[in-house]
């Protein structure tokens, strides 16, 4: 009777975690094209994939991978833009489906009930944290390039857990080498954000194997190299010259402390304080207590936490950093979602170290078994801030119970009809009303000024003179 309970009530939590899920899956479908993917319709109309990602690699961005992936994607929603809404549906399954992947590999427990539930709460913090959805998964572009290339990181660092696993164990390790490699290249040619942490953290493993053993560790020595060698291939890149000089940047990156230091710390007090990450984190200890103890791969988690934590705040200040120094100003939304993704994996790895660490000598109960306050406590908290009149779930599911997500997609689709059949020198579309929260964009919409690159690029690629929103 007691397990049976334990079961039923499991099933509801994941019940009510997927309903939360739900909607923003859903939002996908009334997703349609914005902003610089027009202008990219447009070159792919007269390129193949290979020759425009070689062009944006020479003229605009030294990404090299991620350049590749728009190309390759962004080639079949021209043939078929039916394939847009689509693609994001499936970007949004893969993220899901990375955290179950890395949440699985870990092997703490053998409940897929458990590992759901742990998939579910973290994944939900992640949407719920995320500064823009809108310029997160439902901007293909963005969706892609960025939100797919999280995924990549996960699997990244998942291959070199294994590879450490299959070391410890006397097994072979050339696939995890190979898989590593590949994402390496792939990673360090995407974000600079992320490849900046790709060889910042190969750096801080080769240096605590050092500081451990008293040896050089030839795999991650190398594995440095060939990182760094990618991120210079990409950064210094000519194209990445010509992207630079669209933004103002920083010639002098002291001067980036007055900008990073207050901006910076908004973000991470919003990310604690605004957003149920901290009620999640102890929802969450539980399952840290088991992965610390009965994971297969526990010595991930017995490092020093004091250090641990250092790489962290360095890891997330860091990418502030980067993101500054690039711009000289304040951040893209879209900038900001990559931020928040390295905090929020680095912060819940933080969580299992310090549990690794203080059950050693402890036995507190709250890290073995679900406390009062996550059974009673937790649960109303978890309503309050779904009760948020700004919350991302709610208004998500507003969006689609008030029908805003389906009465902006067809907007979309009639003012594409309008441009197409549009005669005069200038063709004049209507503005959106009550558009959607999540999913639509002001920035990246037509605007009233027909001068302005997203309605310069749009008439370009609808082959009219001019193009303007109805003022």
């Amino acid at each position: 009777m007691i397990l049976l309970k334990k079961n039923s009530t499991s099933t509801l939590k994941i019940i009510f975690l997927f309903l939360c899920i739900l909607p923003f899956f859903f939002l996908a479908f009334f997703a349609r094209p914005s902003a610089d993917e027009y202008p990219f319709f447009t070159q792919l109309s007269s390129m193949s994939s290979l020759e425009f990602a070689y062009f944006m690699y020479k003229n605009w961005s030294g990404r090299y991978f991620s350049v590749f992936l728009v190309a390759l994607f962004l080639k079949l929603i021209v043939y078929w833009q039916g394939f847009y809404p689509i693609f994001i549906f499936l970007i949004l399954v893969v993220n899901f489906f990375s955290f179950y992947w890395m949440i699985d590999r870990l092997n703490f427990t053998d409940s897929r009930k458990e590992k759901l539930l742990l998939t579910s709460s973290l994944f939900i913090v992640y949407l719920y944290g995320m500064p823009s959805l809108a310029e997160g998964f439902y901007w293909f572009i963005c969706a892609l390039g960025y939100m797919f290339i999280n995924c990549l990181v996960i699997f990244w660092i998942g291959f070199l857990i294994e590879r450490e696993a299959k070391i410890y164990n006397s097994k072979s390790v050339l696939k995890e080498n190979l898989l590593i490699l590949f994402f390496t290249f792939a990673l360090c040619g995407s974000m600079e954000i992320i490849s900046s942490f790709v060889v910042g953290l190969i750096a801080v493993i080769w240096l605590t194997k050092f500081i451990n053993t008293k040896r050089i560790n030839t795999f991650y020595g190398l594995l440095f190299l060939f990182a760094l060698l990618c991120f210079c291939f990409s950064v210094f890149a000519a194209g990445n010259s010509v992207r630079g000089s669209h933004f103002a940047g920083l010639s002098n990156p002291i001067f980036i402390l007055p900008k990073l230091i207050p901006n910076s710390l908004n973000y991470i007090f919003y990310w604690f304080f605004e957003t149920p990450i901290l009620v999640f984190t102890l929802f969450y200890l539980p399952f840290a207590h088991k992965i610390a103890s009965k994971s297969s791969y526990d010595f991930v988690f017995k490092v020093n936490p004091f250090w641990a934590l250092i790489v962290w705040i360095g890891v997330v200040f860091g990418s502030f950093s980067i993101g500054y120094i690039s711009i000289g100003g304040e951040l893209p939304m879209r900038i900001n979602n990559i931020i928040y993704f390295l905090f929020l994996i680095g912060w819940f790895y933080i969580v299992s170290v310090f549990v690794s660490f203080y059950q050693k000598n402890n036995d507190f109960s709250i890290f073995k078994n679900p406390s009062v306050f996550t059974n009673l406590i937790a649960p109303v908290v978890v309503f309050l801030f779904l009760y948020k009149e700004n919350n991302p779930i709610r208004a998500a599911y507003a969006d689609i119970l008030k029908g805003r997500a389906y009465n902006y997609s067809m907007q979309l689709d009639t003012r594409k009809t309008l441009l197409s059949n549009c005669k005069s020198d200038t063709c004049i579309v209507p503005i959106i009303p009550n558009p959607p929260h999540i999913i639509y964009e002001p920035a990246l919409d037509l605007t009233t000024d027909p001068e302005n690159w997203k309605n310069k690029s749009q008439a370009i690629y609808f082959g009219v003179k001019a193009i303007k929103v109805k003022e």
